[in-house]
């Protein structure tokens, strides 16, 4: 297929490789869930083949990407979202939490034993020793 010098000068490829590697992901990691080929998306990142909306679809909902920075370059390349965990709060518990938090966004059983177990706690919190 011979790139399309226009969709080429657009940047969305590179933008879309871009947001790949920042989510740490191989072209396969995003392809099988997105249900797309490995080697559609190594086209579109070359600018060799149009935009995909399912692909965009997949990456805004999984993965909280803004899709307007893919397209346009504007805006930030992710949305934050209401729960997103501030690493710099949580420092080394950071992933505990985010866990957490992605299981209460699946299970309600899990959630009410999550704040079950909060409830118990008592405002003090006990001085650790370092």
């Amino acid at each position: 297929m011979v790139k399309d010098k226009q969709l080429e000068e657009t940047g969305i490829g590179k933008r879309l490789k871009e947001v790949r590697k920042a989510l740490k992901l191989t072209q396969s990691e995003i392809t099988v869930p997105a249900g797309l080929s490995k080697s559609y998306l190594s086209e579109l990142e070359l600018g060799k083949s149009k935009s995909c909306s399912m692909l965009y679809q997949y990456l805004a909902d999984e993965h909280n990407v803004n899709v307007n920075y893919i397209l346009t370059g504007r805006g930030k390349m992710f949305i934050r979202e209401e729960n997103t965990i501030d690493t710099e709060t949580f420092g080394h518990d950071s992933d505990i939490v985010k866990e957490i938090f992605l299981l209460m966004k699946e299970s309600n059983s899990f959630k009410y034993q999550v704040f079950a177990l909060f409830s118990q706690l008592k405002a003090e919190s006990p001085k650790l020793k370092g």
